[in-house]
């Protein structure tokens, strides 16, 4: 478990930021949408909440299949904070199995926020 979740760490740190998730809500609504719908696999529900960029990187076979394996694990998501600059926001978290995680960051798309990974 602990490898998996460092594993998980280690992918989103290097390959992820979070940035903002379209919904018409707030940006820690919307990473809490984001969460819900990769524990479901709800590949409609992300795609109205993630960039292109971010469902490129979720329907990659290796990189998607380990957010969404790792993500099925982490237990609740607790909001820690958000801040909002402008079209960018960021989203601090904390999951009940592991509080070492990194921020989600957002971006406005079309007055919407959206997860983007890059």
């Amino acid at each position: 478990m602990k490898h998996r979740t460092l594993l998980l760490v280690t992918l989103l740190a290097l390959c992820v930021t979070l940035t903002g998730c379209g919904g018409g809500g707030s940006p820690s609504k919307v990473v809490q949408e984001f969460y819900a719908a990769l524990q479901k696999n709800d590949t409609q529900a992300l795609e109205k909440i993630a960039t292109p960029e971010t469902m490129k990187m979720l329907n990659d076979p290796f990189m998607g299949g380990m957010m969404k394996q790792g993500f099925s694990d982490l237990g609740k998501l607790t909001i820690k904070g958000e801040s909002i600059n402008g079209d960018s926001a960021t989203v601090r978290v904390d999951f009940e199995k592991d509080k070492n995680t990194p921020d989600f960051a957002l971006k406005k798309v079309d007055g919407k926020w959206k997860v983007h990974m890059r």
